[in-house]
């Protein structure tokens, strides 16, 4: 049975946050946002997704069932502040879905400081690339209201309700982030190394034929590592919060932030040098 459309309030419209809004779009919900203080680009974008403009944030927060929080991470704090100061003119039973890419730790916190203002809190996190958030990518989400934005939101993309509890969700993107950075942290630098062999085409040709999984993941993340080195290596921090925070004593992950903060470095300076896969170009310097 269709689910009835809802007012959804978006925090902010960036690239996920626009290919989000398009799904919810296409399902018939009315999405709005708040534009005071953004770029010029970034209202230009939104306008071009018909994405409502409402004038003041207590606008937003008044007329939304659902808001989503999908900001950088060092901003989900701030954001979720913002949201507190107009908790009483939100409907009954709104929920607030937070969606930014920071430790569980962090996340349990903005969720006790956000249902301290009596809104519902649902911890969500998005595994894959905006442009693919309508094929391969995964909206994880746990809370006690987790199945109903699930209901709400629909398909695609692919939901997996995780759990009741708020970090689950951060946590499992935390995992997740890990996994598929740390691969391409090690293929960085075997690159390198089979560059400097003189043994790059071969090298991918055998990575190709032997590891295809791994190949692939390769030529799916390293061609946007330019364009989203300074996020990543901010998660890859946020990763080693979170093994920290759980006792743990990581040997690889530090090293892996360590090599996405040199990206991240190397793309702001655009002091960057061609590695290629099979398929594309990965720019890095070391």
């Amino acid at each position: 049975m269709p689910q009835p459309s809802h007012t959804i309030g978006l925090l902010y419209p960036g690239e996920m946050g626009l290919a989000l809004s398009r799904q919810l779009i296409a399902a018939g919900h009315r999405v709005v946002t708040c534009l005071k203080d953004r770029s010029a680009a970034t209202i230009a974008r939104t306008r071009l997704a018909a994405i409502h403009e409402l004038p003041r944030l207590q606008d937003l927060v008044a007329e939304s069932s659902i808001l989503i929080s999908l900001v950088t991470p060092d901003a989900a704090a701030t954001v979720a502040d913002e949201i507190t100061q107009f908790a009483p003119l939100a409907k009954p039973a709104s929920i607030y879905l937070d969606i930014n890419s920071i430790s569980p730790d962090r996340k349990i916190r903005i969720a006790r400081q956000i249902e301290s203002h009596g809104l519902d809190f649902v911890d969500g996190a998005i595994n894959g690339l905006s442009s693919h958030l309508a094929t391969t990518a995964t909206l994880f989400l746990s809370g006690r209201r987790a199945r109903d934005v699930a209901a709400v939101i629909g398909h695609p993309p692919r939901i997996d309700v995780l759990s009741s509890d708020p970090g689950d969700a951060s946590a499992m993107k935390m995992l997740l982030s890990g996994f598929s950075k740390g691969i391409c942290a090690l293929y960085i630098e075997l690159a390198e190394l089979a560059q400097r062999r003189h043994l790059m085409p071969q090298f991918t040709d055998a990575l190709s034929r032997i590891y295809p999984g791994v190949e692939a993941l390769a030529r799916r993340m390293l061609p946007t590592y330019s364009q989203h080195a300074a996020r990543r290596a901010v998660e890859m921090h946020e990763l080693l919060d979170t093994a920290t925070a759980a006792g743990l004593t990581p040997n690889v992950i530090p090293a892996v932030a360590k090599l996405h903060d040199i990206l991240a470095e190397s793309s702001d300076h655009a002091s960057l040098q061609s590695v290629p896969t099979n398929h594309s170009t990965l720019t890095t310097h070391r």
